[in-house]
């Protein structure tokens, strides 16, 4: 349901190397000096034509957030006809500049009631929309940060919300990125603020500007820290996908996460990362482990674990997935043997071959070296410099 501050940039185009260098630069410039529409009108110059509305937007949006938090700004009008004259208002921009004039300490702008719940949480603007809700950024008045809120769109959504609350609740790791607070009978829920980029992102970006997926490896042990972390507490996600998985090690959208023992049979999750039981209505942290493995899949082969024929996936999905085995495809070249060992394993159509729970896998991927102390992301990203230096690495 929530995407992150970062993900719709990131949708719209990529911010890698090669075409998008003058726009990435331009960005990476701006907090550097003053925020201002010449400034902006300035670093517009440098980017090609054909990208300049699109850059105009991104960098106004910037702008105008670093300029409300160092003292009061222009306003959006002031931005437009200065910076970048014919340039849209569209919402997008509408919504930064709301976002941007609440902040403390400079913000000018009164909380419109319309968008206050229960006296305490300012929506900012929505991060993105799913079939039982919305996700908005917030600012909590009471506490004086930014939360992330959950807005149910009926009467099941606000029960989904009560019960990630409750199974959530004994989840205490910074990657968990579950509903911490629900209010108004399940009306809305307040969780923390991922504010990067998912690995569904970076897997995009990677393939626009011909990057390389298998170093976001390290993004996806980050995240099975997290992952771990419930596991050893009895609880499953239910949904891991690189759409859920932020760079950092935040796991979102806890909206499926079940104890163990206590799923009711229900057909939950995505089917192209979902383990064979869970199409039966059966998990176990094991099936969370299959998912993993299906994101790991994707960035040492460069292909989904599961692919449907001409790319749609059919009506009878549900057989496919419980009945069908994965057959994994080849690494790209230069991947470790050990992260085509822990792939495969935690991709078997049996439960009972995978690793038990997040945690081995994360050092199943790592082999040995991994059981010996060492930081499982640190090993991986020294056997990516070596791999990128030419080297074989066999762990």
């Amino acid at each position: 349901m929530l995407i992150t501050l970062a993900t719709a940039a990131c949708a719209r185009a990529p911010r890698g190397a090669g075409p998008f260098d003058a726009w990435t630069a331009a960005l990476r410039a701006l907090p550097g000096g003053e925020a201002t529409p010449a400034r902006v009108r300035e670093l517009l110059r440098g980017i090609p034509e054909g990208q300049r509305v699109e850059a105009a937007e991104d960098l106004i949006t910037a702008a105008v957030r670093i300029a409300w938090s160092r003292g009061r700004a222009p306003l959006l009008a002031e931005w437009i006809a200065a910076a970048c004259p014919g340039l849209p208002a569209s919402a997008c921009l509408v919504e930064a500049e709301f976002a941007a004039r609440h902040q403390e300490p400079h913000g000018d702008a009164p909380a419109d009631p319309g968008r206050v719940l229960a006296g305490r949480f300012v929506l900012l603007r929505r991060l993105g929309r799913g079939a039982t809700g919305s996700g908005w950024e917030a600012r909590d008045l009471a506490a004086g940060r930014l939360v992330a809120v959950k807005r149910p769109a009926g009467p099941e959504g606000a029960a989904l919300l009560e019960q990630e609350a409750r199974t959530t609740a004994g989840l205490d790791h910074p990657g968990v990125i579950a509903v911490r607070e629900t209010g108004e009978g399940g009306g809305y829920g307040v969780m923390a603020l991922a504010d990067g980029p998912t690995l569904e992102c970076g897997i995009r970006e990677a393939r626009a500007t011909g990057g390389d997926q298998v170093s976001l490896v390290p993004a996806l042990l980050d995240a099975c820290e997290a992952v771990a972390h419930a596991h050893a507490r009895g609880v499953t996600h239910g949904d891991l996908k690189a759409a859920h998985l932020v760079f950092g090690g935040a796991v979102l959208d806890w909206g499926l996460a079940r104890r163990e023992g206590d799923c009711d049979g229900a057909v939950e999750g995505t089917p192209e990362t979902m383990a064979p039981e869970q199409a039966r209505g059966e998990r176990t942290a094991r099936s969370d482990v299959f998912s993993l493995g299906a994101v790991l899949h994707e960035l040492l082969t460069g292909r989904p674990a599961r692919q449907w024929p001409k790319g749609v996936r059919p009506a009878d999905w549900a057989g496919r997935v419980s009945n069908l085995p994965v057959q994994p495809a080849s690494p790209l070249p230069g991947v470790p043997r050990s992260w085509g060992r822990a792939c495969a394993r935690a991709l078997s159509h049996d439960p009972a071959v995978r690793q038990p729970h997040a945690g081995a896998l994360a050092e199943d991927i790592v082999g040995r070296q991994g059981r010996q102390g060492r930081g499982l992301a640190a090993l991986v990203r020294r056997a990516l410099g070596l791999r990128h230096a030419g080297q074989g690495v066999y762990l």
